[in-house]
């Protein structure tokens, strides 16, 4: 009864100039695909054949307006990009930035800290000079080890998420960090399995933004993520004091988080943002991009191994279109080998 009373006055507060989306019966009967092991993308292609490119989502008493043509993409990206600048104010993501997701930088509010944070952050990590050539010789050193445990696999096959992902979170903390670790390192372990633990309880409390009311019963996930975010953010906090200790030359910083302290000092005298925003927002550019250029590699190689084809062409394609190896020395799309 609660429920069905929770969902008639959400209707009721519900826009009237929103467009048109699944109801509850719906979601809740994709909820149950989702279970089954339907992927995401394939249910929302199913919603764009009933309702069009844009339609409407209910999260619980959120409503989201999801758009995925190329023409409303571009819209709602460009020309309207301030007003599609904001995130939803959903109870899940509050529980996965400490109680407030405007503690983060790509979930929050698009007010005046978000805006310099975003700023601060963007300038950091456009790296020039010798800082890219250094990432450059990383991310192929990366590669080859990658392509070096493949080849120790069995022949039957095997999972390459692991290999990948802990791959990809040694490049982001060699671009953030300047932090090397081998795939054993205790402390590196240990920073995979509170990234992938914090996802996956994550993951788990959505469903709290659809029932509000289940927001009342005591969930054990609520205290995983905290403890895990309390232990991510005293590494970026020991990150942070070591580098401030040791960064002798303002002209020459050795890696992202160098950057950031330089334009923290710079712009604002930490003002405005403090080391708890920093800490924050490392957390969240840390797990952010891990699951973001992971997910996005291992999508990759499942095309490449299903077309391999396209290996063969790509000698053919490149002379073509601004793509270039990543070489020992920097080249620029116009300069680069052909």
């Amino acid at each position: 009864m609660v429920i069905c009373v929770v969902i008639v006055c959400s209707k009721l507060y519900n826009r009237p100039h929103l467009p048109k989306g699944p109801g509850y019966l719906e979601l809740i009967n994709t909820f149950i695909a989702l279970g089954k092991g339907t992927h995401m993308h394939e249910v929302v292609r199913g919603f764009n054949k009933v309702y069009g490119d844009v339609f409407t989502l209910a999260m619980g008493q959120t409503s989201i307006v999801m758009v995925s043509s190329k023409d409303g993409l571009k819209e709602g990206m460009l020309t309207k990009g301030l007003d599609f600048a904001d995130r939803p104010n959903l109870y899940a993501a509050n529980l996965n930035y400490g109680g407030d997701r405007n503690n983060g930088i790509f979930i929050s509010d698009y007010n005046t800290k978000c805006k310099l944070k975003r700023k601060l952050f963007l300038s950091a990590l456009r790296l020039r000079g010798e800082m890219q050539v250094v990432l450059e010789q990383k991310i192929l050193q990366e590669t080859l080890n990658v392509l070096q445990s493949f080849k120790q696999q069995p022949k039957v096959g095997f999972d390459p998420k692991e290999i990948v992902m802990c791959s990809v979170m040694n490049i982001t903390f060699h671009i953030l960090f300047n932090k090397h670790y081998t795939p054993d390192d205790k402390e590196f372990l240990t920073i995979m399995h509170n990234v992938d633990t914090r996802f996956r309880a994550y993951v788990t409390l959505l469903y709290l933004d659809l029932f509000p009311v289940l927001r009342l019963l005591p969930h054990k996930n609520r205290k995983t993520i905290e403890d895990c975010n309390n232990w991510l953010l005293e590494l970026v906090q020991r990150f942070i004091d070591e580098h401030r200790s040791t960064l002798e030359d303002v002209t020459k910083p050795r890696d992202v988080i160098d950057k950031v302290l330089i334009e923290q000092e710079e712009d604002n005298d930490g003002q405005l943002l403090s080391d708890k925003d920093l800490q924050w927002s490392f957390v969240n550019v840390i797990t952010a991009g891990f699951d973001t250029t992971g997910l996005t590699t291992l999508w990759g190689l499942a095309l490449l191994a299903k077309n391999p084809n396209i290996q063969t062409c790509s000698p053919s394609v490149r002379p073509r279109i601004n793509v270039y190896q990543i070489n020992l020395s920097h080249h620029s799309p116009e300069q680069a080998p052909k």
